[in-house]
């Protein structure tokens, strides 16, 4: 149900993501948050995936020496933001199997003059390490260097794959935002301070005393020949995602752990779906995009494959969501609605403020499942005093707050129906892109109130109780 600003041209799944250059790209369709919902219940903590216990049937890694030892690391991939899938993924459409040496480049920064981590150093075909967060003082205190710079120097210097290890943070999670600055993925994870020392004491106990230096004297370890670790890893990754596609959508998901029987039903409620926003909205000129979507057998696969917690994330990269339970149409077809008029209204429209954008959605939801739905919970908070003014409820961005967006969506919902019904879909239109009060000629406090008696008069409200509401200061 969060949707985020569309800026950026959509990616198209179906080919070579990098063989198109800047070509328009188009991913994924679906659910997402519930009503009631806390985002991070819904999905294992980031911890979970750092317990050295924890098996994952899409995901291994491992270090190991040539004499056939090996042992197990715990990580996460790093998430390029535009794909919403692991480096090295090329946006669900190739599996990772990486093999090679490690090669430790302390920070990992490199520049064109005076400070180079890579000096005399190969690292072509070789898997790169780092921290990210030392917390060092290095001779010159102006070279500082983002996370994504350290990651395209990696792949500039030829790596094959890339460990970056937070000293600092128990649990990292890491996304990459550099896309299209470069054409080439490579696998890249992030790991935590407990598994980095694993790694370094592995590799001998020169590394680990080259860490502890690093920390006391403040100055980065002159590791020369010694850079080069005697020790590789090993990881795998499912990547490629099967496909299924249709008239309106094109779906990908892991074929060994959902069944396609799960999915096929999801794909003709998705064409239904889009017949459905088509006639609901049809007093505009919108016209549906063929759009993508992936599944994810649950919660703890989402997470790792997105770095998004919750049911579906809705995004300038597109939407992804863990298939529910059930074989049942009302089990999936009001949250597949939802998610289709964000994608129905962001792609001809361009983005708007998140109360407007999350109101159309829970419209249509309502619309397809349970009419009602919106204005009987948004009655619930006003009778509760709960119910914020309207003010500020057209400046929170849904989803970030638990506690805000539980009052927000049906709100929306019901301010945009309240809007449909009293103005028609021509002012909601040009409201998308412009400000309330210019469109609909008068100020806020005025529209809220008609809101307002607009449910006072559907509903029989007391009157008190929105003279109430508007006294209230926010």
């Amino acid at each position: 149900m969060c949707r985020y600003k569309k800026h950026i041209a959509k990616l198209n799944f179906l080919a070579t993501f990098y063989a198109i250059g800047y070509k328009r790209v188009i991913l994924v369709q679906s659910l997402l948050f519930l009503v009631n919902f806390s985002a991070h219940s819904q999905g294992p903590s980031l911890s979970y995936y750092y317990n050295p216990n924890t098996e994952l049937s899409w995901a291994s890694s491992h270090i190991f020496f040539e004499g056939g030892s090996k042992q197990r690391i715990s990580f996460l991939p790093v998430i390029n933001y535009t794909t919403r899938a692991p480096m090295g993924t090329y946006g669900y459409s190739k599996n990772i199997e990486l093999f090679g040496n490690i090669v430790f480049v302390s920070n990992g920064i490199s520049m064109e003059t005076g400070f180079d981590c890579y000096e005399n150093l190969d690292v072509s075909n070789k898997v790169v390490m780092f921290y990210y967060d030392f917390p060092e003082k290095v001779n010159d205190s102006s070279v500082i260097k983002s996370f994504d710079d350290r990651i395209l120097d990696a792949i500039l210097h030829g790596a094959s794959g890339i460990i970056a290890a937070s000293y600092k943070t128990p649990a990292p999670i890491k996304y990459f935002k550099k896309y299209p600055v470069i054409r080439r993925e490579v696998p890249v994870i992030v790991v935590n301070r407990n598994t980095a020392d694993a790694i370094l004491e592995a590799a001998g106990s020169f590394y680990k005393d080259s860490v502890e230096q690093w920390k006391t004297a403040g100055k980065l370890p002159e590791l020369n020949e010694h850079a080069k670790m005697p020790i590789g890893i090993n990881l795998q990754m499912v990547g490629e995602f099967d496909v299924l596609t249709s008239k309106y959508f094109a779906i990908r998901f892991h074929g060994e752990i959902l069944n396609k029987d799960r999915i096929v039903p999801l794909v003709e409620l998705g064409d239904k779906s889009v017949a459905f926003l088509l006639k609901l909205f049809n007093g505009i000129d919108l016209k549906w995009e063929k759009e993508h979507i992936v599944y994810f057998a649950n919660y703890d696969s989402k997470l790792f494959y997105t770095g998004h917690w919750g049911m579906g994330l809705s995004s300038e990269a597109g939407i992804f969501n863990v298939r529910l339970n059930g074989n049942k149409e009302k089990d999936h077809f009001g949250l597949i609605v939802h998610e289709n008029a964000h994608s129905l209204f962001n792609n001809n429209l361009g983005g708007t403020n998140s109360f407007l954008n999350e109101g159309v959605a829970r419209y249509a939801e309502a619309k397809a499942t349970n009419p009602e739905m919106n204005n009987l919970e948004t009655i619930a908070f006003l009778k509760s005093r709960k119910l914020y003014r309207l003010e500020r409820l057209l400046n929170i961005e849904i989803g970030e707050s638990t506690e805000q967006s539980e009052i927000a969506y049906p709100a929306s919902g019901s301010f945009v129906e309240f809007l449909l019904e009293t103005y028609g879909i021509v002012k909601l239109k040009q409201a998308w892109t412009s400000n309330f009060s210019k469109v609909y000629k008068m100020g806020t406090f005025e529209l809220e109130k008609e809101w307002l008696l607009w449910l006072r008069k559907k509903y029989h409200l007391e009157g008190d109780i929105i003279k109430g509401h508007l006294n209230k200061n926010n």
